[in-house]
């Protein structure tokens, strides 16, 4: 388990990162996509989608690599993304770093 030292170090290691990809605030509004997964193979959009949830997406050019392909990760801005989301009430979310994992491929989301 980290420190609380260890995961800020690591969240300013990743605004580095973005700052040397000269990455802007995203500009782009969230968007719905429920119907680009209504036959998605992928059980866990499947079955938000069948209890009635929705899926919404919005792009964040210039992170890729930065959110963290597995839970081993050393540096995990999606999981920080997913705690502010489940915060503010929002089941969970994917990235483009871990889809293939959830049998969502590059086509479906492009």
């Amino acid at each position: 388990m980290e420190s609380e030292g260890e995961r800020q170090q690591k969240l300013i290691a990743i605004r580095d990162e973005l700052v040397a990809r000269a990455v802007s605030p995203p500009q782009a509004p969230v968007q719905p996509v429920t119907d680009l997964f209504q036959e998605t193979t992928s059980r866990s959009l499947a079955g938000v989608i069948r209890s009635g949830g929705g899926v919404w997406g919005f792009a964040l050019p210039g992170f890729g690599g930065l959110l963290g392909k597995s839970a081993t990760d050393p540096e995990r801005l999606g999981r920080e993304l997913a705690d502010r989301a489940r915060a503010e009430g929002i089941g969970g979310i994917l990235h483009s770093d871990e889809l293939p994992g959830y049998g969502i491929d590059a086509a479906t989301v492009a």
